[in-house]
């Protein structure tokens, strides 16, 4: 059975403007915005909001405040620094390399 299937999708195309195509735009319109969100309120934030799952985690949480501090029994976390810093301009990026 598999195999009489197996080459099933080779031929399959949605319509224009049918169901598959109208959610695929949806998604990716939603995913554009979810990354603009983040951009604009910054990875830490979205994290202490549950953005990537149930479990919510403030910034000023015990360890997350410390972190870049080199607090909490000296702990260190050098992406603390990093996502603080906002993003890179691409120009930077590309003088880095």
């Amino acid at each position: 059975m598999a195999r009489a299937a197996a080459r099933l999708g080779e031929n399959f195309r949605p319509p224009p403007g049918g169901f598959v195509e109208r959610r695929a735009h949806q998604v990716l319109g939603e995913a554009v915005d979810l990354l603009r969100r983040i951009s604009r309120d910054g990875l830490l934030n979205a994290i202490a909001d549950g953005t990537f799952g149930v479990t919510r985690r403030p910034p000023t949480a015990a360890g997350a405040s410390t972190a870049s501090s080199g607090g909490a029994g000296g702990y260190w976390n050098p992406a603390i620094e990093f996502l603080e810093a906002g993003p890179v301009a691409d120009q930077d990026r590309e003088g880095a390399s």
